[in-house]
């Protein structure tokens, strides 16, 4: 979820992070709630629970739209700044996760093959552990942390 942000919206400058359990004892929080910052000035979120019962929430608030996608309803939902109206709703979520699957699966294959260069660089997946490293910090000190 964290890439799925970053290549919408650009370098994500601060994070701010809070980490929780439904499951007294367990000893993990398996529950995460995250706001993000970007450097376009942008502002996203981020909603996963893995627990209990399996949930995420993603959005993007810009100067020009609000995108949020919610995996339980299967639904996205996009709205404009300029008419403050509903644009679009899109509840394809499952079957699109299907084909993003396939459609991935079909990239990787070619890459092995030599067929293309791998769009998984090493610089975004870098990029994407620092986000999520600077997650946990902000989760541990209750504060935002830089990117």
């Amino acid at each position: 979820a964290v890439d799925w942000l970053a290549w919408n919206c650009g370098p994500i400058a601060e994070t701010f992070c809070r980490t929780s359990s439904s499951l007294k004892g367990a000893g993990r929080e398996e529950i995460v709630c995250a706001t993000f910052g970007f450097a376009s000035g942008a502002a996203g979120s981020l909603y996963e629970s893995v627990g209990a019962g399996k949930f995420r929430n993603r959005g993007i608030v810009g100067t020009k739209g609000t995108v949020v996608c919610d995996d339980v309803n299967g639904e996205a939902i996009v709205c404009s700044e300029e008419t403050r109206q509903v644009v679009k709703t899109i509840r394809e979520e499952k079957r699109y996760g299907i084909e993003t699957k396939r459609m991935a699966t079909e990239e990787f294959i070619r890459y092995i093959q030599g067929k293309r260069e791998s769009w998984a660089t090493m610089d975004l997946g870098l990029k994407a552990l620092k986000v999520t490293l600077a997650m946990q910090k902000s989760a541990e000190t209750g504060k935002p942390v830089r990117v």
